[in-house]
């Protein structure tokens, strides 16, 4: 028969839930004392600069320049020998009437497209270039330079300051090509001939 009297029940219920307490808030006590292991728990707060400190790397940060000619040589041609950014080393000469090929921007190739035109007029400072095949008034290409050398080449110099010159090419003289060039490719051309290392990509 099983039996149990007032005082054990007593005993049962208090001495074993007391136990059970005390050894609960002992594993808390520990559980805080204890050290997060390593990957676990709330991760390190850092502060992040001001906005003052921000702006003050910014401004004091020096970046380097964007070379072209550094990026053909590791990512084009895939060499370390550095590109020798001129086309000629001595001053060049065209004569009125000389002929040359234009590597024309294409976005219906994906590429460049070439271009004969002739030389028809030459000042102090640019070469008015004529497609093959396009008819020019020489009167009005004439009157054209003259406001070329008169009013914009010195109002884009009082407001831009001056092109590099004499260039790549050692040449002070502007390159004006008169011909047909696609509307979305206007201003990317190139008077031939290319470096051998920087052909356009067809």
């Amino acid at each position: 028969m099983y039996t149990h009297t007032a005082a054990a029940t007593k005993e049962h219920r208090s001495g074993p839930f007391c136990l059970s307490r005390f050894g609960f808030a002992v594993f808390l006590l520990i559980a805080g004392l204890t050290p997060a292991a390593l990957g676990y728990g709330a991760p390190a707060v850092t502060a992040l600069p001001s906005p003052q400190t921000l702006d003050s790397l910014l401004t004091t940060t020096l970046r380097p320049p964007r070379d072209l000619y550094a990026l053909t040589a590791r990512l084009k041609v895939h060499t370390t020998a550095p590109i020798d950014p001129y086309v000629n080393h001595t001053p060049p000469d065209y004569a009125v009437g000389s002929t040359v090929t234009f590597y024309v921007g294409n976005d219906k190739n994906n590429g460049f497209v070439t271009e004969p035109a002739t030389l028809l007029l030459k000042t102090a400072h640019a070469y008015f270039y004529v497609q093959h095949g396009f008819r020019v008034d020489m009167t009005a290409l004439e009157r054209t330079a003259d406001t070329f050398e008169q009013h914009i080449y010195p109002t884009d110099h009082a407001m831009y300051g001056s092109e590099w010159t004499p260039g790549i090419d050692d040449d002070q003289h502007i390159t004006i090509f008169n011909g047909h060039i696609p509307p979305s490719d206007l201003g990317i051309l190139w008077r031939g001939p290319f470096p051998p290392r920087c052909k356009p990509l067809q």
